[in-house]
């Protein structure tokens, strides 16, 4: 049999708090239809919500019989690496700055953000990704499923529209 493994800090804790969840999340799919039938509209929320407890009561376990906590880092510095706190700070700013400068250049500014801290590429390549990703994204969410986007600074509806004339001059 394996040797228990020794456990990261606060994992306990973290256990049980995702048991908690489970359990919250079997309550609520229990209240949808109860055990009616295997086709109401419950069936699949409960059978979600118990593998949820299954696989929490697991770990739990798993997490009282393993060895004492590794002290080989600072409790915060397991838990918030750098880069986590960081990816987090980039987060709340593309959250402040989203509704005035709009989704193409928070987004883009995020993503080159992002991307350049997280792996230190040249600016060109980091930027052309950005760009790419963002114009992905843009042409999904606005074009084909019509989702408002903040606009911001850029005058996006202008655009689009000049676009859209372009095209219609096109047509015979």
């Amino acid at each position: 049999m394996e040797q228990p493994q020794s456990r990261l800090p606060g994992e306990r804790v973290f256990a049980l708090a995702m048991l908690g969840l489970a359990l919250f999340v079997l309550w609520h799919a229990y209240g949808i239809a109860g055990f009616r039938s295997l086709s109401s509209a419950g069936a699949l929320p409960l059978a979600a919500g118990t593998v949820m407890v299954v696989a929490a009561l697991a770990v739990v376990v798993q997490s009282f019989v393993s060895k004492t906590p590794r002290q080989e880092r600072g409790f915060f510095r397991t838990l918030l690496p750098g880069r986590l706190v960081g990816f987090v700070v980039l987060v709340g700013v593309l959250a402040l700055v989203l509704d005035r400068l709009g989704f193409l250049l928070a987004g883009t500014g995020f993503l080159a953000a992002a991307i350049f801290w997280l792996h230190r590429r040249q600016p060109w390549h980091v930027l052309a990704w950005s760009l790419l990703a963002v114009l992905v994204i843009y042409v999904l969410f606005r074009l084909v499923f019509e989702v408002l986007l903040p606009e911001g600074i850029v005058p996006e509806r202008a655009i689009l529209a000049w676009i859209g004339d372009r095209l219609r001059d096109l047509r015979p």
